[in-house]
């Protein structure tokens, strides 16, 4: 299967690639900006598994159509794309994240990718970056009431609701997940079960 994996210069995207690598996916990655240094040197400590299986792509996903172009003959998405803090807690973080969503996803239902992944996040209700914590109920689960106070978690609570909208007009195999915090690894994660990919049987 190729897959598409947004955000792969990240420390989430870099381990997905690699993950998908090892169990015989074919890979393009695309992000923003040069393929990281991180990256470059897992790939390369991994040739045994990469082979000529990942392809790197510099883009915009911005941008509509730029974006269904980079997606194009994919059979899936994983959509790690993301500005990852409040930032100013003004505007950046929020339009940059709802707007790559929308364009992915858009893009993967005019392509008829059905299976997509996307990256959501515990701040939904809230967790972290915020000075009120507002939980019902515990443990937490997927009921529980979304009511974010920064414009990261606001984000990702678009993000949920664009992907609901564009499910009740097009079929598609969504997944979602919610990582509390992410840290670069000094090795391959390789075969690790902590690098599963989701399940896009």
């Amino acid at each position: 299967m190729k897959i598409a994996i947004t955000g792969c210069n990240g420390s989430v995207g870099t381990r997905v690639v690699l993950a998908a690598l090892a169990q015989g996916h074919t890979v393009h990655g695309i992000d923003t900006v040069p393929c990281s240094e991180p990256l470059a040197g897992l790939l390369l400590r991994a040739q045994d598994i990469t082979e000529s299986k990942f392809e790197f792509s510099i883009v915009d996903l911005m941008n509509f159509e730029v974006t269904l172009a980079a997606l194009e003959g994919a059979d899936a998405v994983v959509h790690l794309a993301a500005v990852s803090t409040p930032a100013d807690y003004k505007a950046v973080t929020h339009n940059t994240n709802v707007v790559l969503s929308w364009n992915v996803l858009r893009a993967a239902a005019e392509l008829k990718i059905a299976r997509v992944a996307q990256a959501s996040s515990v701040n939904v209700i809230p967790l972290v970056w915020t000075d009120h914590h507002d939980f019902e109920y515990f443990p937490l689960d997927e009921e529980h009431p979304c009511r974010p106070d920064e414009p990261y978690g606001l984000s990702k609570v678009y993000v949920l609701s664009t992907f609901g909208c564009t499910c009740r007009r097009v079929s598609l195999k969504l997944a979602f997940c919610a990582e509390s915090a992410s840290f670069r690894r000094t090795r391959s994660c390789a075969g690790s079960r902590s690098c599963a990919l989701p399940a896009f049987a």
